[in-house]
């Protein structure tokens, strides 16, 4: 692993910017200032994905053409951008980098977010926060990208009551494509009925075979 611990800059950063996102590389036009840029590629901090699988993630770090190895005991490539967009906050706030890949090692990941609940030996299951249709075909995706083909995909989830009805429908049917069984349940209703939530939820659905509903 090549030592990247030399990397310290005596000045202070007007920004982290993401340039796997079109706002981050907007932003980088127009800001006057020294920043940081990460991304999979033309960013000063650049990753690399090894290998990963659903217990964690291995990949190469690059920074000013050096580069380290990185694990990551969380799944997910999008929890590999975080953890890079982490150690650049920690590399502007003077800390070494070898102490911030070291600390990643025994990162145990935020609750909430593809976050498994189960021991080994015991059917995975996971909990993730995804409340949007695109931040659940996500979390969907990589499941299945990752599991055997013997396993089976199930998804429980609901929406909130009083918020967004156009995203209903659209998260249902990211669920129906992605998984093998879908149980279609409430998610603080609020003040609203949840069998109309869950009814707004089912519109887009043509074929239910695989969806049961549990209110």
């Amino acid at each position: 692993m090549f030592q990247l611990s030399h990397l310290s800059e005596k000045k202070k950063f007007l920004a982290i910017l993401n340039l796997d996102d079109p706002f981050g590389v907007s932003l980088a036009k127009e800001i006057r200032g020294p920043y940081i840029s990460y991304g999979k590629k033309s960013a000063r901090f650049s990753w690399e994905i090894i290998s990963g699988d659903l217990s964690g993630t291995r990949f190469k770090l690059f920074v000013d053409q050096k580069e380290g190895e990185v694990y990551l005991p969380v799944p997910g490539i999008y929890n590999v951008s975080n953890a890079v967009a982490a150690l650049c906050c920690a590399y502007a706030a003077g800390f070494s980098l070898e102490k911030g890949i070291e600390a990643l090692r025994y990162f145990p990941g935020v609750s909430g977010r593809l976050e498994r609940v189960t021991p080994d030996g015991y059917p995975m299951v996971f909990v993730d926060y995804a409340h949007t249709p695109k931040a659940l075909e996500a979390v969907l995706l990589f499941i299945n990208s990752h599991k055997n083909n013997s396993s089976k995909l199930v998804t429980v989830f609901g929406c909130g009551g009083e918020r967004d009805r156009e995203k209903r429908p659209l998260m249902t049917q990211v669920a129906d494509r992605y998984s093998d069984k879908v149980f279609l349940t409430s998610d603080n209703s609020r003040g609203e009925d949840p069998m109309n939530i869950i009814e707004d939820g089912i519109k887009g659905v043509t074929d239910r075979k695989k969806i049961t509903v549990e209110v």
